[in-house]
């Protein structure tokens, strides 16, 4: 459970604890991290982080959303047995207050955090953070997955989408006809597009392409993701014949003269145990 509570529209409504935040500082061996000491403590230095938007709890409507606070304490138990396993291995973990007012210059350096709790992770790259949002049921498959992502080659850096870059907070290429043989074929980098009608009447196409977006964030800097508008386009029906459902095709690193490789699994946001990301860790091998 992740990114489910945009909590700040909220009003504050039963409390689970008094004046306390979702994970404790002391009890869990968490850094306080602020505006202030969290690009000398966090992106200054070597290491690698795990760092938790975290808020109140107080601001979650309990007797409203039962099973929503239910889900919060549940997953906190997980993680703080994987805070554990994460230490062994060498990551450090932070915490970020994402209510006090006072880090929303911090908070607005990563749009892709829109709640709390968040976890992302600062690793090799700390300029280009992975924002891990898994539905995970046991500490292990946790610090697995953290250790997966954080391990994966970054891109290479080069031409690859130069002028056709995603829109700011967005991790998705636009694609057309003018730029597809440039951006895609001819780069060495892996992609993964989806060619797409749009309208009123392919209303499960628009809700893929949503959660395209969505899954697009997690494998920032490991696959590239990019979104063909059917319309017009020449070149698209080569990809998608039929032009009437969504169609997703996986282009390999690397000489991309032979066929992609389809993508039937569906994406499923909420639940990435039978989603995309996996689907794509086998194809990076």
């Amino acid at each position: 459970m992740n990114n489910v509570l945009f909590l700040l529209a909220l009003l504050p409504a039963c409390y689970l604890t008094q004046d306390t935040m979702i994970y404790n500082v002391q009890k869990n061996g968490l850094v306080v991290l602020t505006k202030d000491n969290f690009k000398s403590t966090v992106l200054d230095q070597h290491g690698d982080w795990l760092v938790i938007f975290d808020g109140d709890m107080k601001l979650v409507r309990c007797e409203i959303q039962k099973t929503i606070c239910d889900d919060v304490k549940n997953s906190v138990k997980v993680y703080e047995e994987a805070f554990v396993g994460l230490k062994a291995i060498g990551f450090k973990i932070g915490r970020v207050d994402f209510v006090d007012t006072s880090n929303r210059g911090l908070i607005a350096n990563y749009p892709f955090v829109k709640g709390f709790p968040s976890y992302v992770i600062f690793g090799k790259n700390k300029d280009k953070p992975i924002l891990f949002n898994y539905k995970m049921n046991t500490a292990k498959e946790i610090v697995n997955m953290v250790k997966f992502l954080n391990d994966q080659p970054l891109l290479a850096s080069g031409q690859c989408g130069r002028n056709s870059g995603p829109s700011p907070g967005k991790s998705t290429y636009e694609l057309s006809d003018d730029n597809f043989k440039e951006v895609v074929l001819q780069c060495p980098e892996p992609w993964l597009v989806v060619f797409y009608p749009f309208g009123d009447k392919f209303t499960q196409c628009n809700m893929y392409i949503k959660k395209f977006e969505e899954a697009a964030g997690t494998m920032l800097n490991r696959v590239k993701f990019g979104k063909f508008h059917l319309g017009l386009s020449k070149l698209a029906p080569i990809y998608n014949p039929g032009h009437i459902v969504c169609k997703t095709v996986f282009f390999r690193a690397g000489d991309k003269s032979g066929p992609p490789l389809d993508y039937n699994h569906g994406i499923a946001s909420d639940d990435f145990s039978k989603g995309i990301v996996p689907w794509l860790q086998g194809q990076l091998g």
